[in-house]
This record gives C-alpha cells, structure tokens and sequence, in this order.
C-alpha cells in the first residue's frame, strides 16, 4: 500500500472462467498448446517459476500449471519518494527489508517504475548506473521470491522538462522517431533479461493516451484521410462524422504504438509475458471531454497483449469521500463495468493499480475528507470482492 495523493493497492488478479473473464484464450506468439515452456526458460536460481498464458486456461499459471494470482504493491520508498528519487537513491539493504515485509503478508509480486532519464537518457544505450540498480532489485526479489512487474520509461507526470530526455520531449505515440527509440529501448532491455523468471511482465506503459493535437498526429491524420484535413476540436459533438472518425483514427495510432514495441520485445524475448497498464476511461463508462478517451481501446488491444489490465478510481461522483452507501455502491458498480469490457476479449485480466486518496490536499477532486486505515481497507477489500469473478 502506498500513501500519498492516492491510496494505492498494487495488483490483484480477477481471472476465472466466470462472468467477468472468461475461458477460451487463443495461443499466444511464442507458445505451443499444451507444453512447458523450454528448460532454459523455467530454470531460475532463486526458484521462481516462469509465470505463463496457458491456451486454454482462464489465467496465468507457473510452468507446472499451478494457478499464479499476482498479488502485490506499487513499490517506492515512503522517505523517498516516486521515481526518479527512488532510483536516485537506491538503497539497496532498505529495499530488502520491504520486499521481505511484503512477501511475509502474502504479496508475490510488486510493480516497479522505470525512468526514462535514469535508463535510458540517450537513445542506443542502456545507462549502465540505472542497469546495475536494477540488477540489484531483481537479485533482491529473487531473494524474496517475489515476481517483478516492469513498467517501463515513465517520466511522472508534472516533472520539470530538464528530467525528461530530448528524444522523450515529444509526441511519443505519433513522432515516427520516437516510436523507434522506445523500440530500441525495449530491444535492449528485453534481451539483457531474457530468462529471468523473477520478471513477471514488460508493462509496456502506465496509463497511456493518445495525445489529441500535435504535429505528428496532424501528419499522421492527413495520411489516414488521404488529404490535409484539419483535426476536430475535443468537444463533445453527437452525431459529428469527423470527431468519430478521428476517435477511431486515434484507436490505430494506439494499435500501431502497442504492435510494435510488444514486437520489439517478443523478438528478442519470444517468451515475455507484455501488458498494458490502461486507464480506467479507456473504457468511456461515464460522461468525459472526447480527449479523455486514451484510444487504447480494449478489444482492439487484446490482439497483440498476453492479458489485459486495468487501472480504476473511484470517480462515479466525483471523488470518492466516502460520503454514503449509494455512493460506494454506484462506484463499485463503475468498477465491475471497467473490469467487464476489460476482460471481454477474453484474456486474463488483471485489475493493476486500485484502491482510493486517504486525506490531505487533493485539488482535483473537491475539498479533503481524512479517511481512517480501516476504511481505506474495507473500501479495497470490496474492490478485489467486486472485481473478482
């Protein structure tokens, strides 16, 4: 658990062959029915298992077809803060001690966030400082026997520009130069850890949306037309041709995006578990500014990702203050529609980031209402009970 501006709960799995995710996967890239995957890739000295899609089965499962339920937390330091600080100032005996609490309450996995300035400040190369940090995670994990999840070159929201890279200071969707620097990024990183068991999957980014007006898009939107068209304005407009035409335009430049950075990786890594970590109105279930819409549309996602996932915040009403009964239930209400239409391609689906803010100042979302311990954990524990099939 996490504090800060949100209460966040890390990742728990709503799999199953029930009425939210269901059976019937189709075989994945790099797979064959009904076997193990080869020795090389279940071997780990640490005695982590290769976590894998089984055909035919209704969520991840070990190597030895024993169910895997990833359970677990976003993972920084409370006296350090969020990336690019945590990587900053690694602590390396610290970390130990967390993973270790963690793993002694039941949590078998923890997210992690990597930097684009700490990892990968050049394009073409790996930064070796960043690289020996996060060697010195995985090998701390492995002790732990806890999996890894990878979410990869995040800049934080709201960070001064002289902390993002200059291949990064664009439209990293749309920029065709950017799009092959991510892809290189995941070429590199992807084989330096091919095999290692202790990562459970390549996030390939928290919370993605496509960008509404830039000059790559433009570019890329007269290319689609065929012609230079102007692009809509991001307001609401029923019934208006072009604005659904661009909301399905958008839908393929996120397409296009998540195709080839999993390419990136399954190419060096065949066997890599890839996911994305989608925003909860990736899924359009209340009233939102046409540009809330991310275009990472779930259905059109599948095709390319191993599972899917899902973030969710309680915003049915604003937010959530735990004001009264029909609130909380409408919100839970909210959450199991997100996890639905997530789930409904049929993959297994992972509810990755949930759980909601605790008190203090929270701008966004109306003036702070102080939440005790015990009512952050019952409104989660009702999330993973709502959410699960």
């Amino acid at each position: 658990m996490q504090t800060g501006r949100f209460r966040r709960a890390g990742i728990t799995a709503v799999t199953g062959a029930g009425p939210i995710a269901r059976a019937g996967f189709r075989k994945r890239r790099g797979y064959q029915a009904g076997a193990a995957l080869s020795a090389e890739k279940s071997h780990a000295s640490s005695g982590l298992q290769k976590v894998w899609v089984r055909p035919g089965w209704s969520g991840l499962v070990t190597v030895d077809n024993k169910p895997f339920i990833p359970f677990g937390a976003m993972y920084f330091k409370p006296n350090t803060g969020w990336t690019p600080r945590f990587w900053k100032e690694f602590d390396a005996e610290a970390t130990r001690r967390d993973l270790l609490i963690l793993k002694a309450h039941n949590f078998n996995t923890v997210r992690l966030w990597l930097t684009s300035l700490s990892f990968y400040p050049h394009p073409g190369a790996l930064d070796s400082a960043a690289i020996e940090k996060f060697d010195q995670f995985l090998a701390l994990a492995e002790e732990a026997g806890t999996h890894v999840q990878v979410c990869a070159l995040t800049t934080r929201q709201g960070r001064p520009v002289n902390e993002i890279p200059a291949w990064q200071r664009t439209d990293v969707f749309a920029d065709p130069h950017a799009l092959e620097d991510q892809e290189q990024f995941w070429s590199l990183f992807a084989g330096r850890y091919k095999g290692r068991n202790v990562i459970l999957t390549y996030e390939l980014a928290n919370e993605p949306t496509v960008l509404w007006n830039t000059p790559a898009m433009q570019a890329l939107w007269n290319k689609w037309n065929h012609k230079t068209t102007p692009i809509p304005p991001p307001k609401d407009n029923p019934g208006n041709a072009d604005l659904l035409a661009f909301q399905h335009f958008r839908e393929h430049v996120a397409d296009e995006w998540t195709r080839r950075q999993v390419a990136a990786i399954k190419k060096t890594d065949p066997d890599a578990l890839v996911t994305i970590g989608l925003i909860q109105w990736s899924i359009p279930a209340i009233p939102n500014p046409p540009h809330f819409y991310s275009g990472f549309r779930p259905q059109r996602q599948a095709k390319f990702l191993d599972f899917m996932e899902t973030h969710f915040y309680p915003l049915a009403a604003g937010g959530y203050r735990y004001q009264s009964e029909a609130i909380k239930l409408a919100n839970l209400a909210y959450l199991e529609s997100v996890v639905r239409e997530a789930a409904l391609p049929g993959l297994p689906t992972v509810l990755a980031e949930f759980g909601w803010y605790g008190g203090g100042i929270c701008p966004h979302y109306g003036p702070p209402r102080p939440a005790t311990q015990q009512q952050q954990a019952d409104f989660c524990g009702q999330e993973v009970r709502t959410s699960t099939p």
